[in-house]
């Protein structure tokens, strides 16, 4: 996971109605991306003409070579390309796992959430969380069709629950991945090879390893741990 920040400045406060509108309009946009985990749009409650996008997208690449290649990024880009101009800063930025804290009240609430797709826990230091395989099925899909939700974040761990139908359109991620199918059947490509895996069966897949289930049961459903660094942990 990796988040981008957009930075706008909007000094004319009569342009300004008309941006937030804009964005509302580019959310669908946003939503619709498999590659998009969470967004937000704040205003500087100091200096109003002060704007900040936060985006959380599963990876660098998802976003560069995923969305921006995508039907969603065309979209996206019509409704806020008239403030285009009013960007300061547009960057990618690295969580630091060590500095980092946010409130919950335990895995269930984001996981129990109905089409929460971005809705997520953080567990809390020293405290254990479970996620009942109900609930987070109850997570997906979105309103906007989205087969996958993050339920749980804890330092540099995500957990998602991925419920393809018909046909796995995945791109390669960026940080070593653990799968354990939750449910049903499929076959599994990777590395030029395949496997057919079922319901309590563990697959590891290195960083930016092409990689998809294919051949999908109806009920297929499958946990999926990210964790490490960008690129992958050095093996030994």
């Amino acid at each position: 996971m990796i988040v981008e920040y957009i930075r706008y400045a909007l000094p004319d406060e009569g342009r300004r109605a008309g941006f937030e509108e804009a964005y509302a309009g580019a959310a669908d946009a946003l939503r619709a991306s498999p590659h998009c985990e969470s967004f937000e749009l704040s205003r500087c409650a100091e200096d109003p003409s002060q704007y900040v996008l936060r985006i959380e997208w599963d990876s660098a690449e998802g976003h560069m070579q995923g969305f921006r290649r995508s039907d969603e990024f065309r979209r996206f880009f019509a409704s806020v390309r008239p403030y285009v101009g009013d960007i300061a800063e547009m960057r990618h930025y690295e969580a630091v796992p060590r500095v980092a804290f946010r409130r919950a009240d335990g895995a269930a609430q984001g996981a129990g959430d109905p089409g929460a797709g971005a809705g997520f826990a953080t567990a809390r230091a020293g405290s254990c969380a479970t996620l009942p395989l109900a609930d987070a099925l109850r997570a997906v899909p979105t309103a906007d069709g989205v087969r996958f939700a993050t339920l749980l974040r804890h330092g540099s761990l995500d957990v998602e629950v991925y419920a393809p139908r018909g046909r796995d359109d995945q791109t390669p991620h960026s940080r070593d991945e653990v799968y354990v199918v939750a449910r049903g059947r499929a076959g599994f490509e990777g590395g030029g090879e395949r496997w057919e895996v079922q319901a309590s069966d563990l697959i590891f897949v290195p960083a930016r390893a092409d990689h998809r289930f294919v051949d999908l049961s109806d009920d297929f459903a499958t946990w999926v741990m990210f964790y490490g660094p960008e690129g992958g942990e050095r093996a030994g």
